[in-house]
């Protein structure tokens, strides 16, 4: 049996020129969930980022707390849904008057007209493309994780629900569920035997303790 943890970054500087990099808070996270996997005596024989630097250097955070020894690999699978592309379409689909404010609530906001497939035209990557990318990636990361061996994935909120909904056969408004309450620096773990693919834990996070946990 083979182990996959998906593991989503620690917190992004939200307020910074360049949101791709981990505020303070994100750091500490890495590190938290670095140490927890140790603590679980977790080895793993390989260990995947997407290309975004909020993932990377979460994944060599975590390796450097864990104690890990291990390459990292990329596979660009894992990056993120593009959210400037979908809060564009959103936008101009939308009445001004009907824009919500905030940043965080326009992403919201938009994220149920990208997952119904009525306006896939209006996307540089449909929902449907979006989730058979992660998808591909999971077979790879789960192909790496031969029998008793570890693979552990770095990578987004996103992503990690679009694995999650795959292998749990539920749909879109489950992803938009699943991509609303993983935290930063928490994960889920999926082992693949036999009979495939199962899904053993979703969205842990004890190990950050309640001060630092976060969802954005």
């Amino acid at each position: 049996m083979g182990v996959v943890y998906l593991v989503r970054h620690g917190q992004a500087s939200a307020d910074a020129d360049d949101y791709d990099v981990l505020s303070e808070l994100g750091r500490v996270q890495a590190g938290l969930v670095g140490r927890e996997l140790a603590r679980r005596e977790v080895m793993p024989t390989r260990v995947v980022t997407g290309s975004l630097r909020r993932q990377q250097e979460t994944a060599r955070l975590a390796l450097t707390a864990a104690g890990w020894e291990v390459s990292l690999s990329r596979d660009d699978a894992w990056d993120e849904f593009d959210h400037l592309d979908l809060v564009a379409a959103y936008d101009k689909a939308a009445g001004l008057a009907d824009l919500p404010q905030s940043p965080a609530r326009r992403i919201e906001a938009a994220l149920p007209r990208w997952g119904s497939g009525k306006y896939d035209a209006d996307y540089l990557e449909t929902y449907s493309d979006f989730s058979a990318r992660v998808h591909a990636g999971l077979e790879r990361a789960a192909e790496a994780a031969g029998s008793g061996e570890t693979v552990i994935v770095f990578t987004s909120a996103g992503a990690i629900a679009a694995a999650l909904v795959a292998l749990l056969g539920v749909g879109e408004p489950q992803w938009q569920a699943f991509n609303r309450t993983a935290p930063n620096g928490g994960f889920s773990c999926v082992v693949r035997g036999r009979r495939g693919h199962t899904v053993v834990s979703i969205n842990e996070q004890a190990h950050l303790l309640p001060g630092n946990v976060t969802y954005r």
